[in-house]
Order: C-alpha cells, then structure tokens, then sequence
C-alpha cells in the first residue's frame, strides 16, 4: 500500500516563542524526529510551511517534500488543504500528524498502518445481519468493537484444520490511535477522503469530517502516551524532556 506522509509544521508558535518545528527531542528537532519516522513507512513525506519557513527550511537535516501555505495565518485547516494538494495520485492513504506531537511510539505508526486481514470472530456473533457485523478492533486495540458496511468479499473463512470462523473486515476509512480513552496523531485516513478534507471552509475542521465518516472509523486503543503529548508551551515542553526551553 502507497502512503503519503503528511506533516503540519505551518503555525506561528506564538504561545512556545520559538518555531515548534526547531525544539530539541532527543537527538533531533521535532521535525526531523516526525520526518524520519513518516519516511520509513511514507513515500512522500510533505512538509507545509508557513511561517518561519526559511528558518526551518535551514534547519531541517532530513530529506522532505516541503510546501510552503501562503496563507498559513487563515489557521491549520488551509495548511492541510496545502499539504494534500501536494500528495501524489499513486498515494493510496495520507498518514498525517502536526509537528508539535513528537513523542509517538514506531508501533502506533505500524499498527496505523496496518492492512485488513481476518480476525477470530466470535461464535455468538450474528452473521445474519444485511449491512454489516461486527468485528474486533485491530493491532494495538484492546477494548474497542467497530462496525463497518459488509462488501460482496467479506465472507466467513475457515482456519484450516481448525473449525472457528475468520471475518476478513474491509479497511475503515480512518484510523485514530487513543491513549486510555483519548484521541491523538497521527490519523491514518483513506484517500477516498482527500476530496472531503479540500472541500472544507475555511472555518471548517478536519475532525468534522472524522464525526461525519464515524461508522468508517476506526480506534485504536494503543499504549502509547506520545500521541497525545501536545506541545505548546515551554511547560509542556519541560514536562515532554525534563530540560527547560
């Protein structure tokens, strides 16, 4: 499956006082971090700019597909709008965090992008249902039950030598990793819904468009509390690296 990274990195970081894109984790800069985590599973990785872009661009070591949101100010909304401009027609799926969250385990992003494939359904599961039943939710979930539309494929297999029924679940349209009950970045999603996510006003959102496709959503329940570790001022940053700003 082709994936396209998609990183936001277009924000003023007026809260932070500093480019948010340049803050030190680890060994590296924020973006540089998310760049070389997105290209080992991405082809592109995009990066939108917008402001400070020169001064990212000069301190950014990895290779990217930078874009550059000259209306960066109209909010983030526009410099996703900019990004998905950018992704090539071969790119099957968009991965896409925000710069400021880049603490994320490399196993949230492999189970994010995980393909479909059977899962033990349980016996008391109903398969007499016309529209769909329901599955287990996949890698790195623990807790969640999702349902998803039935397809002309999706028919009940058997383990061989075995006796207990396998379901193979069409891929959801999107996928948000949740740490104990919260929703955080990256969001994998499908490219059936690039169209949607262009189409969005100005003042629209990109969560409205996840609440509009919530029956093709799905969680997953990761161990992983890097995907809500939003930076955005000096005291979260301190709380993310224990060193001050």
């Amino acid at each position: 499956m082709s994936v396209a990274g998609l990183i936001l990195a277009a924000g003023e970081s007026r809260r932070m006082g500093f480019p948010k894109a340049l803050l030190r984790y680890r060994d590296e800069t924020f973006l540089d971090t998310l760049i070389g985590l997105f290209a080992a599973r991405c082809q592109p990785v995009i990066v939108v700019l917008g402001a400070h872009a020169g001064l990212i661009r000069e301190g950014t070591r990895r290779p990217a597909t930078f874009a550059t949101n000259a209306d960066y100010q109209r909010g983030q909304t526009s410099s996703m709008q900019c990004g998905l401009r950018a992704v090539p027609p071969t790119a099957e799926s968009v991965l896409f965090t925000l710069v400021d969250h880049p603490a994320v385990a490399p196993a949230t992003l492999d189970a994010l992008l995980a393909g479909p494939g059977p899962r033990d359904a349980a016996p008391s599961e109903d398969r007499s249902r016309p529209t769909g039943y329901p599955v287990a939710a996949p890698i790195g979930a623990t807790t969640v039950r999702e349902w998803f539309p039935a397809t002309t494929n999706d028919c009940p297999a058997t383990i061989p030598g075995g006796t207990a029924p396998l379901v193979h679940t069409p891929r959801p349209l999107v996928r948000v990793p949740r740490y104990q009950g919260r929703r955080g970045h990256p969001i994998w999603f499908s490219r059936q819904l690039i169209a949607e996510f262009l189409d969005l006003p100005e003042l629209g959102a990109a969560r409205d468009i996840v609440r509009n496709r919530a029956a093709q959503t799905e969680f997953l329940d990761v161990d992983d509390a890097g995907i809500l570790a939003d930076i955005d001022d000096a005291e979260a940053y301190g709380r993310l690296t224990g060193a001050p700003l």
